[in-house]
């Protein structure tokens, strides 16, 4: 008889995040054996009626999913400093949100650097005040109108100057305190802070969502031998009860799809 431990390993979910009008990847990514796609916001935000039925077609077609987007708000849509527009804001949220009725997803990453990123001159503090009423009382209220939840995701401090760790994340999430509002650990994005994996053990009742790639090779799919712990991760989030289960590797390939598609996907189930 297998112990609860083995059957807990088979059962973690490896997301591709592609785009949603590559339609031949989607396609090969289920192929390889991927369990499900993620996607952009943005990007489907401002698509053609078109595109957005092609790519639901194209996941239908293919017997898979897309449950989490991630590139939450356009760049030129400023979330702090002095000229944010709640307005225009809302609008987006209403508007862009709406699509996880046809495309079905449920989780939203909230990373959106270009967004978020506080101006040159602006107090940082005052920025981390206006993050937190954004997700109280703009994003958490749509969150519940369509039955979703945001996946705040901690940037490094070289693609951003506000929540660039997982503590300063938790932090924000925790003054926020709604249920539609929780985390998305960065395995990338935290080993470039040099945050400790064992630091997950801390916050793991609020995340949601994960993703992946390699901080000692410049962001590169996992590989086998590559120089990091991926195995540490996954018996973490085993270990604290890591309910959603759904890991995507957002990472580079190097210009070889195919290949490092399939090695990463073989490590990774392998653990």
């Amino acid at each position: 008889m297998k112990s609860t431990y083995v059957t807990e390993i088979m059962t973690m979910k490896i997301g591709s995040n592609l785009s949603f009008k590559d339609h031949a990847r989607i396609a090969k990514s289920v192929e390889i054996g991927y369990d499900y796609v993620e996607t952009a916001l943005n990007g489907l935000a401002v698509a053609s009626s078109e595109d957005i039925d092609a790519f639901v077609n194209t996941l239908k077609v293919n017997n898979t999913t897309c449950p989490v987007v991630n590139c939450f708000f356009p760049g030129k849509l400023k979330l702090t400093g002095d000229e944010v527009d709640y307005s225009a804001i809302d609008e987006y949220l209403d508007s862009s949100l709406a699509l996880s009725g046809k495309i079905g997803f449920k989780i939203v990453v909230f990373g959106s650097g270009g967004s978020r990123r506080v101006p040159e001159g602006f107090d940082t503090a005052k920025a981390t005040e206006q993050l937190i009423y954004l997700c109280s009382e703009h994003i958490a209220p749509y969150m519940k109108k369509y039955g979703l939840v945001c996946a705040v995701e901690e940037l490094n401090r070289l693609e951003c100057n506000i929540l660039t760790t997982c503590a300063e994340t938790v932090e924000l999430i925790r003054v926020v305190n709604k249920p539609e509002i929780k985390l998305l650990y960065d395995y990338y994005h935290a080993g470039m802070e040099n945050e400790p994996v064992s630091d997950i053990r801390g916050y793991a009742d609020l995340i949601v969502h994960c993703h992946i790639a390699s901080p000692s090779n410049k962001r590169a799919f996992p590989r086998s031998g590559d120089g990091d712990n991926y195995g540490e991760f996954f018996n973490i989030l085993r270990e604290c009860g890591y309910k959603s289960k759904l890991v995507t590797i957002e990472g580079h390939d190097n210009g070889e799809y195919l290949r490092s598609s399939i090695d990463a996907l073989n490590l990774l189930k392998s653990l």
